[in-house]
């Protein structure tokens, strides 16, 4: 046996041992055959081979369109054992502002930043090939990637648990705007079967008036078909006239025009009933119903004073 750094040289034995701990059994005469171990960290799948980092992506902008090789900063896996006991989902996140402002210095840009910004797969020579499908037809488009992504959401078994979807977060300043103080809370949480996930967010320092305050998620679910879920703060069950109490995560966002049902769920929702002056804390309950889902962020914003200077700036998040 070979010592792995950190690993201290008295758990390197060739008579290693695991004891089990079978849970449901009410008899001390009963037993269970234990075969095909196997042992792994989790959510330690490798980069190079689930590819979870890189994306192309393209901005249109005046007359222009700029395709970028992009490569994340960061990145989160998860297995998804409810699913398979080989598949599993992730998040990865990359600060592109200095590709914006270039592009908006070199006039391909507008001075704002507008444009149509698209993510797509990043095809890699010898790679294993997946095939792509129409989002409308959901027939063969004769394109490949290397690795799986998305399709629409629809009530199919076969399509719920593959799909994908990408945010940019721009935060900006203006002399008319009214600022906000934003919390990112990116820790990416997988809700498997028969599981209720509850966490605190926190560092946060509500204002004394809590008007105007808001919480937007990320969450990828893949279908609109199967309900039971919900997501509650401080004890209180988010919903609205697009998302039910029982079924917030169904392909339809109250934030985007998402026509095709991606499969995610970008959602905004007041807190200012909720959270209360002063707060610096808020519990977060995940049920997950009949549903398997991923949370990728949760940001929460608060209302503070007007700004009155004369310049804007921003920063992009991808």
């Amino acid at each position: 046996m070979v010592a792995q750094a950190g690993i201290p040289d008295s758990y390197l034995t060739s008579n290693f041992k695991i004891r089990f701990y079978p849970a449901g059994f009410t008899a001390n005469d009963e037993y269970c055959n234990i075969d095909n171990i196997n042992i792994s960290v989790e959510g330690a799948a490798t980069v190079e081979s689930t590819k979870v980092n890189r994306v192309l992506l393209t901005i249109d902008g005046i007359n222009n369109s700029s395709v970028t090789q992009i490569t994340a900063d960061s990145w989160q896996t998860k297995p998804n054992t409810d699913a398979s006991s080989d598949s599993w989902s992730y998040s990865c996140k990359k600060d592109v502002t200095g590709l914006v402002t270039q592009l908006i210095s070199e006039g391909k840009l507008g001075t704002n930043g507008s444009g149509k910004y698209t993510v797509g797969h990043w095809l890699e020579s010898g790679s294993k090939s997946y095939t792509l499908y129409d989002v409308q037809t959901h027939l063969p488009t004769g394109n490949t990637t290397g690795y799986p992504l998305s399709i629409p959401a629809k009530s199919e078994t076969k399509y719920q648990w593959t799909y994908a979807g990408w945010s940019l977060v721009i935060l900006y300043r203006w002399p008319t705007t009214e600022v906000y103080q934003l919390y990112l809370f990116d820790e990416f949480r997988y809700v498997g079967l028969d599981t209720t996930l509850t966490f605190p967010i926190s560092g946060f320092l509500a204002p004394n008036d809590t008007t105007g305050s808001r919480l937007t998620y990320f969450v990828g679910e893949g279908d609109n078909h199967y309900s039971g879920e919900y997501i509650a703060v401080n004890g209180h069950s988010l919903s609205d006239a697009v998302n039910p109490v029982d079924n917030p995560f169904n392909s339809y966002s109250n934030s985007i025009d998402d026509t095709n049902q991606s499969g995610i769920d970008l959602d905004t929702f007041d807190m200012s009933s909720y959270i209360n002056p002063s707060d610096s804390s808020a519990t977060i309950v995940l049920d997950n119903g009949s549903e398997i889902y991923d949370l990728v962020y949760i940001i929460l914003s608060f209302r503070s004073e007007k700004t009155t200077r004369n310049a804007i700036s921003y920063l992009i998040r991808g």
